[in-house]
């Protein structure tokens, strides 16, 4: 019975780093940018940037940093 699961745990461990990097090898963009004030150009903090489809649903999304930055992974350059 431990040999069963020392197995289990060896195969696992083995197999765990597999899955995230082909998590990580999907199809997908990055968006990147920093959102300012049209008037006078400061970084805004805390604003929502968001991937919006065809039939206006959120499929993603982010909020800007202490700098106005964002990072946000879109699944569809369509959005």
């Amino acid at each position: 019975m431990k040999s069963k699961i020392a197995i289990l745990l060896l195969l696992t461990t083995i197999l765990l780093p597999f899955r995230s990097i082909a998590q990580s090898s999907a199809q997908g963009f990055i968006v990147q940018g920093q959102v300012t004030s049209k008037t006078d150009g400061d970084p805004l903090i805390g604003v929502n940037v968001s991937e919006i489809d065809d039939n206006n649903r959120v499929i993603n999304g982010t909020i800007t940093d202490f700098n106005g930055q964002f990072v946000l992974k879109v699944k569809s350059p369509n959005n």
